[in-house]
């Protein structure tokens, strides 16, 4: 559903597209047939909907337009039909009353509404107008007055799970991704009537004023709390007092029950719902909020609803079923606004002993990201720490009234090291966990709070503390404090916990939370430690062992810890480095870092000591061309530089994402802003998308180019349009895709691996142990390496072929060209060759400097690998690993990428001064392109498929550069008259119009004539230099002979060329 459908004709496609950007950039959302259409599905039917669902229709009337009447007629027929608002744009100067002359039968459905006169130049003059105008006519947005009306309003969790899910999709207009995040919404308006429901059970049952019928089977479920689940619960309890005197419970009664929706959005969900369910699904109308809720349940486990992870069906599809599931959810969360009267009330954590009186906290005092703000609540009862209460309207102010308690609770998110709410989930997990609608983190519950669920399952009242746990514990701390457990003491541990009753489950979860607790000081040295440096002394690790108050851990266990610290420090460094190279640097992606920090549980000590070692390096690698024994590059070299600027677009923001695709050739240009733009060969712009998100990482895939971003979001691009999106769970930190383009893989922060064709459709999904940091694929597998150093081989069904941990965690992989053998660049400054059907390692090397980048030639021979003092070393792969070359360079950007031609000839590689590097292999031989300060330094490289270009993403600008060329010209002039079976001299004179030397010169003439060459140069230099040679031609028929002369040639790095021209030749008898 769009707010505004712009009616426009092809001429004004691009005044069009850029009156909607501007539009969407504030807050509506729009259709245009350019941008919006899908293949495959009639015109008129994609039209007639589009303007049947907008709230008004923008009409760019132009001398075009007013021709070509016969295409917008229908529109503005259609939205006359359908009462829309039109808004006239008279664009390219036409006049209001020359358009009324052209087509009085348009001005007649416009009313009184007025024309405003634009041109292309003025779009953005326009739209604050146009916006402005909609405004004051009462025409918002629709998701933007959704959003504020529930996002703000409603109790939480259902406010947190909207903003957090739908508005997302929406903003990012993936249709599966839409469907797929309503799945949540729906889950959490059942869980919350289901909690508020069973809450009102449990206050009458105290007072002895419910009846004692409440049926077991349902909240013995909660163990494992599925939708369905909820949907029991809300039934049985709601159904126990039809007649309740408490407004909130009559209301909630009153929409679980009352079957009155039928043709609303609701009973058209619940009627789609059965039709996508097929027999399972079986109700007859009208139908009720319950109805439509169990449906919903049904649909969540369905294979073609959201029982599978990833898009079975075609993307039309879930667009549909998106849009009919919003509205129902709109409209019953519109229902549901009775309980704005009804605000819920934390009550903080206990911060400490002796500070008097638990804290009363409204939820809307723990920040705006947890829950909607409520007023302010007054209250003289004694409230529990960590419950949450449904407050009712009372003579002061609302006023405590139902306990959620241990269905909700608050509770300090570890991740995010914060109060929230926390509600019971099961999600599809194998144990009942708490799951925070606000932040999307879980957490296991602990013994106390496993116990406490068990007694109101049993009691409906809270359980008394175990006298047995403090006593057990108590044991656990003094013997857990002088090392591990021996098998004496093992025994007189399990003889207390059958003494005291202990379950061995709890038994065992106390022992476990008793060493975290005696192992908390260590790990909180460690990431201390190795925030400062890389290696641990001994003296270091035996003061470790040796903390007061803490566990004296074996050295086995020690190297445990300092292991999982490391891959904590080592993934927040990643992330530094990521952000400082980025556009932007470190303050630009400051937010990300932070959210990072709290998730790894690293202080702000340690991440500024982490940031200031990663600042520190990034600084040294700049400063290494300054140093005495890498001698800068000679200023000749700089005029000789074999490449050349062909054209340069200016940017607003730095270009940090560049690919190259598609047959004609396109390409995709992405900056920090979230805006994708994509240009043609020679620079012109075919089409802009606003993303929003910042750019992670970019693949050029055969047709496509991918776009991964830092919020989860995955972009497919053609030649034409945006054609897909896919969101993940967390940033995208690596891309792959088979060299036929056909597969194509995603790995996130979270591990997962995700395999997608290429019209999005998920193919299958592995989660792996940690964060994935590079993904390479070839025909027959995927290989994808994580930030603590496991490297895992699927093959392209999705199945784990091997997986095993390496010593460091691996910074770049990449397949040989015969798919049989692994490249790895690690964080220990090793290069690793490795045998994919054994795992045998082949060859192996450690270097003194750090590996940024890694480049492998298209014939498999030549690898080339960047280090971090400024070389680029290439080795010969078929001999086992000979160093061939190491060309000093300087200091590198070798973020931008390192790129080799198919042959291993030449390199192409970013100097960190803005200058782009030339390096010949054969002649060893090092050229650079002059510093270019209207486009900055370099931050992306994308080379063409024959290598002979090269995209380059700058600061100010996005450039496309080329290897400089000879460029021949031919002519052919008879001497005399051409006669058929005779010879006649010709002079032929070549001429090299380009800027590279010419060699090896050949020349081929064809057509109905003989030649005989003499004296042709094989040579030619540059500069508009030319030569003439004598030729004879004999015609073997008479009249006018087309000919043609091609001259093939190749230039000094033997790379080949050809070009030619077509000639007329006059012959008689």
């Amino acid at each position: 559903m769009s707010d505004v459908f712009v009616s426009y004709v092809e001429e004004d496609a691009q005044v069009a597209v850029d009156i909607a950007a501007g539009l969407e950039q504030a807050g509506y959302t729009t259709w245009c047939y350019t941008r919006n259409s899908l293949p495959a599905i009639p015109y008129l039917t994609q039209v007639l909907k589009a303007i049947e669902q907008a709230q008004a229709i923008l009409l760019l009337i132009s001398p075009e337009s007013v021709k070509k009447s016969n295409q917008v007629n229908i529109e503005v027929v259609r939205g006359l039909e359908s009462r829309k608002q039109f808004i006239p744009i008279l664009l390219n100067n036409i006049r209001w009353d020359e358009f009324k002359r052209l087509q009085p039968e348009w001005a007649l459905a416009m009313g009184g509404a007025v024309g405003v006169p634009a041109t292309p130049a003025t779009v953005p003059q326009l739209v604050p107008r146009l916006v402005e105008g909609m405004s004051a006519n009462g025409l918002l947005p629709k998701a933007r007055e959704t959003f504020s009306r529930i996002a703000d309003h409603y109790p939480f969790p259902l406010a947190a799970v909207y903003a957090r899910r739908m508005i997302a999709g929406a903003e990012l207009g993936q249709a599966f991704q839409l469907h797929e995040g309503l799945r949540d919404i729906g889950a959490a308006v059942i869980r919350y009537v289901a909690v508020v429901a069973a809450a009102h059970y449990r206050a009458r049952c105290r007072m002895g004023t419910a009846p004692d019928t409440f049926t077991e089977g349902a909240i013995s479920q909660l163990a494992r709390p599925q939708p369905d689940t909820w949907v029991a619960l809300a039934h049985t309890a709601l159904g126990l007092y039809p007649d309740s005197d408490d407004a909130c419970i009559q209301s909630l009664y009153a929409f679980f029950f009352d079957r009155k929706h039928r043709d609303d959005a609701m009973g058209r969900a619940a009627g789609k719902l059965q039709g996508w369910l097929g027999p399972a699904g079986l109700k007859l109308p009208p139908f009720s909020g319950g109805d439509l809720f169990e449906l919903l349940a049904k649909y969540r486990v369905h294979p073609q609803g959201w029982g599978t992870d990833g898009a079975v069906l075609p993307v039309e599809e879930y667009r549909q079923r998106g849009t009919v599931l919003a509205e129902a959810l709109d409209a019953a969360l519109a229902e549901l606004e009775c309980l704005l009267q009804f605000p819920l009330l934390g009550v903080a954590p206990e911060s400490g002993a002796g500070r008097g009186a638990d804290r009363i906290v409204a939820l809307g005092a723990m920040g705006r990201e947890i829950a909607p703000a409520t007023e302010t609540i007054r209250t003289g009862k004694a409230l529990t720490a960590n419950h949450v209460y449904l407050c009712r309207p009372g003579s002061g102010g609302p006023e405590p009234w139902l306990d959620l308690f241990p269905l909700m609770t608050v509770r300090r998110c570890r991740a995010c090291d914060r109060p929230t709410v926390d509600v019971l989930d099961g999600g599809g997990r194998t144990a009942v966990v708490w799951g925070s609608p606000a932040c999307g983190h879980s957490d296991e519950l602990s013994a106390d709070e496993r116990r406490s669920l068990e007694h109101f399952i049993a009691n409906r009242e809270e359980a008394p503390p175990s006298p047995g746990i403090a006593p057990y514990l108590a044991a656990l701390r003094e013997v857990l404090a002088d090392g591990e457990i021996s098998a004496a003491e093992r025994e007189k541990l399990e003889f207390l916990a059958k003494m005291l009753k202990l379950p061995a489950e709890c038994a065992a979860e106390m022992e476990q939370q008793v060493r975290d607790e005696l192992e908390r000081p260590i790990l909180s040295r460690l990431r201390e430690l190795l925030s400062q440096t890389h290696e641990l002394t001994a003296e270091q690790r035996a003061a470790l062992r040796e903390i007061p108050d803490a566990l004296q851990p074996s050295a086995e266990r020690l190297a445990a810890l300092e292991a999982r610290v490391r891959r904590l420090t080592e993934r927040y460094a990643d992330a530094v480095r990521e952000a400082a190279t980025a556009a932007g640097g470190i303050p630009a992606g400051r937010a990300g870092l932070d959210a990072l920090a709290a998730e790894l549980d690293l202080s702000p000590e340690q991440t500024g000591r982490l940031e200031a070692g990663v600042c520190q390096e990034l600084e040294s690698r700049q400063q290494i061309s300054e140093t005495h024994d890498i001698p800068p590059p000679p200023a000749a070299e700089e005029a000789a530089s074999p490449t050349e600027v062909v054209w340069r677009k200016e940017t607003a923001s730095p270009v940090t994402g560049v690919a190259v695709f598609g047959d004609p050739i396109r390409v995709l240009s992405a900056g920090p802003d979230g805006e994708a733009q994509v240009h043609d060969a020679d620079g012109r712009l075919i089409y802009s998308e606003q993303l929003g998100g910042r750019p992670y990482r970019v693949l050029g895939a055969r047709g496509l180019a991918l776009l991964a971003g830092w919020d989860g979001q995955l972009a497919a691009f053609t030649e034409k349009e945006l054609i897909w999106q896919v969101h993940l769970d967390s940033p995208i930190a690596a891309l792959a895709a088979v060299p036929s383009g056909e597969q194509l893989f995603a790995g996130t922060w979270e591990g997962l691996l995700r395999s997608v064709d290429r019209t999005g459709r998920t193919r299958w999904s592995q989660r792996l142990a940690d964060g994935i940091a590079c993904v390479a694929a070839s025909e027959g597998h995927v290989a994808a390496a994580t930030y603590s150093g496991h490297l895992a081989l699927v093959d392209l069904a999705g199945q784990v072929v091997w997986l095993r941990e390496l010593p460091a965690a691996v910074t770049a992989v990449q397949f040989a060209a015969a798919g049989d053998e692994l490249l790895l660049l690690r964080r220990d400054r090793t290069l690793t060759r490795l045998r994919i059907d054994d795992q045998r390692v082949l060859e192996e090397m450690t270097f003194e400097q750090a590996l940024p980048a890694m480049s492998l030639s298209g014939d498999g021979r030549r690898l080339a690998i960047a280090t971090g003092d400024g070389h680029v070393l290439v080795y010969a792969l078929a001999d086992k690993m000979t160093l061939r070359r190491d060309h000093a360079l300087g200091a590198l950007a070798a973020t931008a990428g390192l790129l080799m031609n198919p042959d291993g000839r030449f390199l192409l590689v970013a100097a960190s001064d803005g200058r782009l590097c030339f390096v010949d292999n054969q002649a060893n031989r090092i050229s650079f392109t002059g510093g270019d300060p209207a486009a900055g330094p370099i931050h992306a490289l994308a080379a063409f498929p024959d290598s002979r270009a090269v995209i380059c993403g700058c600061e100010r600008a996005l450039t496309l550069g080329r290897l400089a060329r000879p460029r021949l010209s031919v002519s052919l002039k008879p001497l005399g008259a051409l006669r058929k079976g005779t010879f006649t001299r010709a002079e032929l004179r070549l001429a090299n119009e380009g800027s590279r030397e010419a060699r090896a010169i050949r020349l081929d003439v064809d057509g109905p004539v003989d030649v005989r060459l003499d004296g042709v140069p094989k040579e030619l230099p540059a500069g508009g230099t030319g030569a003439t040679a004598a030729v004879s031609l004999e015609p073997r028929a008479s009249g006018a002979l087309p000919v043609t002369v091609r001259v093939r040639y190749q230039d000094t790095l033997d790379l080949e060329y050809e070009d030619g021209s077509r000639l007329l030749l006059d012959a008689g008898e």
